[in-house]
């Protein structure tokens, strides 16, 4: 099944999605979510295919650039806030944890080391917690 949306709706759902993972109060269900995950990170890869399509180079760029996760000081600290609540944190393996994390960071793009940087950040946090 092929659903058509606009570049402007497609837009504004990427941007109801961020409000609903990011700034409402911040629930496991979407933070956490893989559906929603690959859902919004299909919608931002439309948007740029659709800005490239229609030849706005432009917007395609400004929304590859929006993408990136260096910088994303604020959803770092959704993400980190979040995380240290989990009671399962403590007992998933690194494989489990960055896996959560590239879920929970999605549509944006760390790289490995980032997230790598991300887990160890949220683990020291966790340790001092106990």
């Amino acid at each position: 099944m092929k659903v058509d949306f606009s570049l402007r709706e497609l837009e504004v759902l990427s941007q109801a999605i961020m409000r609903l993972r990011f700034e409402d109060a911040v629930s496991g269900m979407f933070l956490g979510s893989s559906y929603l995950a690959a859902s919004h990170e299909r919608i931002v890869d439309s948007i740029i295919a659709e800005c490239e399509k229609g030849g706005d180079v432009g917007r395609a760029a400004r929304w590859v650039e929006w993408r990136e996760w260096r910088g994303r000081s604020y959803e770092r600290d959704v993400i980190r806030n979040y995380v240290t609540t989990l009671d399962a944190w403590s007992i998933w393996s690194y494989e489990q944890k960055i896996d959560f994390l590239r879920i929970s960071c999605s549509p944006f793009s760390p790289s490995d080391s980032e997230l790598g940087e991300l887990c160890r950040e949220i683990d020291a946090n966790s340790h001092e917690v106990d």
